[in-house]
């Protein structure tokens, strides 16, 4: 693990900051909250302290570190504890470090604390004289060396029972909802041979049925191959990854093989074009693909136990949310294991070649939801959209009315892709609305007459998908309390990172499983601050004589708040409080800078989701509620 602090980054330890020395020692390592300050004396020591390790040009061993907390009349710490946070990861061994690697040794204590405890308060007070053991208990898995998590994965034996693997385009038949589409039409052919008399239809549906029963008779086979895989599944002694899915659909199934088959790299061509580094820990995963059960209630029994082995949960998030899903996400952070949720990165110009092969069902079905959710109003002011399409409304309804007419007229089936091909290939044509202005951009529109096909629909529907998965992925980093859990044994928040391809997914899940995370430590001030109010406020600081507070704060463009990166002093955090009635100041900002105190959060970012991984709040009044409640007896 490699965690940079920004605040102690931004630290000067040298003869001239000392008092540097003295917030780095007291607030970061100690967790002390409110600074006293130091006294004339303490302050001549540490400054004669500092000059002479500076003379010497060696840093401190062990005894002169205590020394050094002892004249700031800070507690000692145990020579294991100096060994285990500042020792640890250094090449040379002869026992001293420079004031530089104390930074790394506290950034490494602050992250490890963060991971492990939830808070940065008391963890000094219950560790400063633990033994390498208790440590090592305490800290565990994530003091665990990189290579360490490596060798264990890799010394694995090899699989002796192996799942065998079901082709991409027959898993759908394996749900319970999407399979029985297939029972469905099967029953409808035999009721329509019956009934027709016309010898074209009867002998199209004679084939399709044939087709029918030779699908049911491969789903028959592979009902047989996934159970036994479910058994294979309860057997293995190892079970690393499970994907948290909600598979309803041909193309969920076919989605979620997919990416499952870039993830892992099951074929040789995905390894040479991914470079696969997951091949070396010999990882085992559920692939619910490839899986059923003979019940609903034994199914909800297996799931319960693949997510309590499993260490690393996989939140495929698709175009809808399921309690089921939602529920394992939230199991597996209340375990304290980390999930990653994977949002696709839906690139318009490609997906709508994606979507055209699939059934008409998925057209209609897509456009109800999304009109229902008011997606296609949300962006109507797109100037991209608008070049897609700008009578979408009447082409929608009309393509939805058509579809409609086609099963009941044309097609009863859901599954007759000869049929829909052939729907497929049409123009359609429809008047132009009475409101019109004449605005229209991409579709031929002449003599009142709107003509459109059906691929212009696939580009307007890509567009639509795209910026709902924008959307759902930015809700679930910044603004869903889903994404933040507390782990029931130990109170330790748990949050969801989220990725947007597989090589991401790959490359945090490789990180996660050995320890090789980057994590920044930062302690967010305000939130949900635009560009130009953040811009309006640091002029005015400029201006108003403050420039040692604007040195100490800066902006996130990305997530839009605003974060310390040098220690505010007390003074200096009454001067912002005193400015929440400055009209001076946006309102936003203004509202927040009375109760800037509490409001706030040290945040543990990953460096390749960019999500919060855990945080630890400012607010006084929760984080004293929480500790002594959190732990009260449940009989009390």
């Amino acid at each position: 693990m490699i965690f940079t602090d920004i605040e102690i980054t931004n630290l000067n330890l040298n003869s001239n900051c000392i008092n540097d020395i003295y917030i780095l020692l007291a607030k970061y390592l100690c967790g002390i909250h409110f600074l006293r300050g130091m006294s004339e004396s303490e302050s001549d020591l540490l400054n004669r302290y500092i000059v002479e390790i500076e003379r010497r040009g060696k840093g401190v061993n062990f005894a002169q570190f205590n020394e050094l907390l002892l004249i700031l009349d800070l507690d000692q710490v145990s020579e294991e504890f100096f060994e285990f946070f500042f020792l640890n990861n250094r090449i040379t061994d002869d026992g001293y470090i420079s004031l530089d690697e104390i930074k790394i040794g506290i950034e490494y204590f602050r992250g490890l604390s963060m991971l492990s405890f939830g808070n940065l308060e008391n963890v000094f007070t219950q560790c400063r004289i633990m033994n390498r053991a208790e440590l090592e208990n305490a800290f565990s898995p994530f003091n665990k060396k990189p290579e360490i998590n490596k060798d264990y994965y890799s010394r694995r034996p090899e699989i002796i029972l192996d799942t065998q693997k079901i082709k991409r385009d027959e898993t759908w038949m394996l749900g319970y909802i999407s399979g029985a589409k297939l029972l469905k039409d099967i029953n409808e052919a035999e009721k329509q041979l019956t009934t027709k008399k016309d010898q074209e239809t009867i002998l199209s549906t004679k084939e399709y049925l044939q087709n029918l029963q030779e699908m049911k008779t491969k789903n028959d086979k592979n009902e047989i191959i996934a159970l036994n895989n479910t058994d294979i599944y309860l057997t293995w002694d190892y079970l690393d990854v499970y994907f948290a899915t909600s598979m309803r659909e041909r193309w969920e199934y076919e989605e979620i093989y997919d990416f499952i088959e870039e993830l892992f790299a099951t074929n040789k061509q995905s390894k040479l074009e991914n470079n696969n580094n997951l091949d070396e820990l010999k990882l085992r995963y559920f692939n619910p693909t490839q899986s059923i059960c003979n019940n609903p209630r034994n199914k909800g029994l297996i799931e319960g136990l693949m997510l309590k082995r499993c260490r690393v949960t996989i939140y495929m998030g698709q175009e809808s949310d399921t309690l089921g899903k939602d529920s394992e996400l939230a199991a597996t952070l209340a375990q304290k294991n980390p999930v990653i949720a994977y949002y696709p990165l839906i690139n318009p110009d490609e997906y709508w070649e994606v979507i055209k092969d699939r059934s008409l069902y998925y057209f209609i079905k897509r456009i109800y939801v999304l009109n229902a959710e008011g997606v296609f109003d949300q962006i109507n002011n797109d100037e991209s959209f608008k070049k897609i399409a700008y009578y979408y409304n009447e082409i929608l309804s009309d393509f939805v009315d058509r579809i409609n007419l086609f099963y009941k007229n044309d097609c009863p089936y859901s599954l007759f892709q000869k049929k829909e091909n052939i729907f497929k290939q049409q123009k359609y044509f429809i008047k132009k609305p009475e409101n019109d202005n004449g605005k229209g951009l991409e579709f031929n529109s002449e003599n009142g007459i709107i003509e459109y096909t059906f691929y212009d629909i696939c580009k307007l529907l890509a567009f639509a998908e795209h910026c709902v998965f924008e959307k759902r992925a930015d809700v679930m980093k910044s603004k869903h309390p889903l994404a933040m859990q507390i782990d029931l044994e130990n109170g330790v928040s748990n949050g969801v990172l989220i990725v947007r391809n597989s090589n991401q997914c790959r490359e945090l899940l490789y990180n996660l499983l050995t320890n090789s995370c980057e994590f920044t430590i930062i302690h967010i001030l305000l939130y949900s601050i635009s560009k130009k109010e953040w811009s309006t406020f640091s002029d005015y600081l400029k201006v108003s004589s403050q420039q040692a507070i604007l040195d100490c704060i800066s902006y996130d463009t990305e997530d839009f708040f605003i974060y310390q990166k040098r220690f505010l002093s007390g003074k200096e955090i009454e001067i912002l409080k005193d400015m929440k009635d400055n009209d001076k100041i946006p309102f936003s900002i203004r509202r927040q800078l009375n109760e800037i105190e509490n409001i706030g959060l040290t945040a543990l970012k990953e460096k390749i989701s960019g999500c919060f991984f855990r945080i630890v709040t400012d607010d006084r009044k929760i984080t004293n509620s929480f500790w002594n409640l959190f732990y009260k007896n449940k009989e009390d």
